[in-house]
């Protein structure tokens, strides 16, 4: 038997001190404070079991073991529904609450005065009897405590704790890189998945000074929840704040929120940009039909469910992207039709809160087998073209910068011959601050091989001879990205995303003619299989967050009574 159990509760939890958390986007703190800090010793990891997820969520039946308690029973009963269903962020329904027959299926349920626990996680409980065993008496286990509290809260706490074990949450304490400041001993079956940071406040921590967390769960435990029992369409955030423990100095930490729960869906290429004029990144997603749609940030999460921007843009085969073009502020929409005509189509951002018209801004360079990336190459604040041919050294590498009219991309020239090839990650990104947009790119073993923009007496931009930025960063199949002042930071900064269960976000800082580190972990549980991940300040701060679109792997579990495509 497993027993997965809340803290027992002793004095020593009394000892756990309390924190002093900062939560909202608004909070603010010195940049160069953010760059320099050590996050490793306090960003930590929640603890999902993702295979113990319940296959049909809308139906996890529940049952009592033990007869009589029928008022708290029913009180429970009424708790862990508030907590637990009729959430934005996941969907899970708790059916039946009858007595327990010999034949019954999901929870069943032991009423005994001993620890409270479960003796599996998630669905392996299904059909179990005594599967879950809670407290109503507290007369040999927990009678201290429960002197303090009424009885019914005991029992609440008790429950809600238990319940987030019955739905695949592993607890806190269990994971290997536990902060010092935790000292409780790990207990149970781990998970398998790091969601996010390691959560104080989570329901699940034994070492919250909140016993259970007063019943309710934490931003991290409904993230957790998201990635098992999300509707599809699941948009999560990782983002910075400040937390002190033991009366230290705060300290810049990292935590993961649901963001949006009904937004790019498979099959649809999904981005970020600034579509308005409010300095946050908003989310748009293409669903290859000709539907664009967008979803604005309010300063915590992405509002709405995706209001229709234009109705004919971006078809199948399109290659989409978002870029400032005309200079406006707001980013607008483009679609790359490769193959042998290499059209490139842009619609404007209106702030009426759609993209307007579609029309060719150029054609004949954007063909197949060439990267075509977007960039403010001459600093007039309208993001240009840029064409890669890339190819192999000799027979290819050549890259063209056709700059942008405000209305069309004209004025081709050639800038480099021997720069990016197949293989090679090509990016465009003012990494130098210096108002032009310079070219860079990931080898894929390790290399970052940089060439800067500048402008000539004469006024013409060319591009400095390439030159090694870095040795150590972004491997073979990695995400590998990267921002400017502008995008996400007070300096330009280099992303790394492995894509593992453990979801680590590495990261290095442009200082001189160099990104600077190499294992810097800026988060863990924040980009994990199967998701689309993009690096942007998305609450205006100018601190980069991670955007994490996990559609593709919550759909396998859509709850809802009509498939995904009606949504679009």
């Amino acid at each position: 038997m497993i027993l997965l159990c809340p803290q027992a509760m002793d004095t020593r939890s009394l000892s756990v001190p309390l924190l002093s958390l900062c939560l909202l986007p608004s909070c603010t703190g010195d940049f160069d404070e953010w760059d320099d800090m050590a996050l490793s010793e306090e960003q930590r990891e929640a603890y999902i079991l993702s295979t113990s997820a319940w296959p049909d969520p809308s139906n996890i039946p529940v049952c009592w073991e033990s007869s009589g308690w029928s008022g708290r029973k029913s009180y429970i009963r009424q708790k862990v529904e508030d907590q637990f269903e009729g959430k934005p962020w996941f969907h899970v329904n708790f059916t039946g609450w009858g007595s327990c027959t010999a034949s019954s299926t999901g929870i069943r349920i032991k009423i005994s005065d001993e620890r409270p626990h479960v003796t599996a996680l998630g669905a392996r409980l299904d059909g179990r009897a005594n599967g879950m065993v809670l407290n109503f008496e507290f007369d040999n286990w927990g009678g201290t405590w429960c002197d303090w509290f009424d009885e019914d809260d005991c029992s609440r706490k008790v429950a809600i704790h238990e319940f987030g074990h019955a739905l695949g949450l592993a607890h806190e304490q269990n994971r290997a890189d536990t902060p010092s400041d935790c000292d409780d001993a790990p207990n149970g079956s781990n998970g398998d998945i790091y969601v996010g940071s390691w959560d104080w406040n989570s329901v699940m921590n034994y070492c919250n000074s909140k016993w259970n967390n007063d019943g309710k769960l934490s931003t991290g435990d409904v993230a957790g929840l998201v990635r098992l029992y999300g509707g599809g369409g699941d948009v999560l955030l990782n983002y910075a704040f400040k937390i002190a423990v033991n009366n230290s100095d705060p300290t810049w930490v990292r935590s993961v929120v649901a963001s949006h729960d009904r937004f790019c869906y498979p099959g649809e290429t999904c981005d970020v940009g600034h579509f308005n004029s409010d300095n946050k990144s908003d989310i748009v997603a293409f669903n290859h039909r000709g539907g664009v749609f967008v979803a604005t940030h309010d300063g915590y999460k992405f509002e709405g469910t995706g209001w229709s921007w234009h109705s004919d843009f971006c078809q199948a085969g399109d290659e989409c992207r978002v870029a400032d073009v005309n200079g406006d502020g707001m980013d607008d929409i483009l679609a790359f039709r490769k193959g042998t005509a290499g059209e490139v189509y842009a619609a404007v951002a209106s702030v009426l809160g759609r993209f307007v018209g579609k029309s060719k801004w150029h054609d004949g360079l954007c063909t197949q087998g060439r990267d075509c990336e977007l960039g403010d190459v001459d600093g007039d604040g309208k993001e240009d073209l840029v064409i890669f041919e890339k190819g192999t050294p000799g027979a290819g590498g050549r890259v063209w910068v056709a700059f942008s009219q405000g209305s069309r991309f004209d004025n081709v020239r050639l800038v480099n011959a021997l720069f990016c090839y197949n293989g090679h990650e090509c990016k465009v990104s003012d990494v130098n601050d210096d108002g032009f947009a310079d070219m860079l790119y990931f080898d894929r073993q390790g290399g970052v091989i940089v060439s800067t923009a500048r402008k000539t007496a004469q006024g013409t931009i060319v591009f400095n001879g390439p030159s090694r930025w870095h040795d150590a960063f972004c491997y073979d199949n990695e995400v590998c990205e990267v921002t400017d002042p502008r995008h996400g930071g007070k300096t330009a900064r280099i992303f790394a995303m492995p894509r593992r269960n453990t979801g680590e976000v590495y990261w290095a800082k442009r200082e001189g003619n160099d990104f600077v580190g190499t294992g810097q972990v800026l988060t863990s549980g924040a980009c994990l299989p199967n998701d689309v991940c993009r690096v942007s300040n998305v609450d205006g701060d100018f601190w980069p967050e991670i955007v994490s679109f996990a559609g593709a792997d919550a759909l396998r579990r859509l709850v809802l009574a009509v498939p995904w495509e009606i949504l679009r």
